[in-house]
């Protein structure tokens, strides 16, 4: 299954644009049932984008107020996104337990799911081929 769960490394820009595809997604899907898996995803986004306009707000107040207040504010903004992502990550469960149960209404294939979450991220490694040898210094 393509869903992978948000952790504590989630940025809250990864959030988004993974949330943002998702939604995408399941919006574009020609069948109303999956059209309404979605809508929990919506309100999440618009918490997501006042949370990104909060964490702005807080890094300006550098020039306005005594850095200790600002490095709460900063701490307060970052609480928030954390408990926002964590909500978020409920959303999307909820969201893959609605497409399975779709999939298996309508006896879809296995891999029904995989279209609506993106491809998870990350650097992958090269492997080492044997046969070649190395470049010189």
């Amino acid at each position: 299954m393509a869903y992978r769960r948000f952790t504590d490394r989630t940025t809250l820009i990864e959030a988004r644009e993974s949330t943002e595809y998702t939604f995408e997604a399941l919006d574009a899907y020609p069948d109303e049932a999956v059209h309404t898996l979605g809508q929990p995803l919506d309100a999440h986004l618009a918490k997501l984008a006042t949370l990104e306009a909060s964490r702005r707000k807080a890094r300006r107040m550098g020039t306005l107020k005594l850095r200790k207040d600002v490095l709460t504010a900063q701490a307060e903004v970052e609480a928030d996104i954390a408990r926002a992502i964590e909500r978020l990550d409920r959303a999307w469960r909820s969201v893959d337990g609605g497409l399975t149960t779709f999939a298996a209404e309508r006896d879809l294939p296995a891999d029904f799911n995989e279209r609506f979450f993106p491809a998870a991220s990350g650097a992958t490694k090269k492997r080492a081929d044997p046969d070649r040898e190395p470049k010189p210094a």
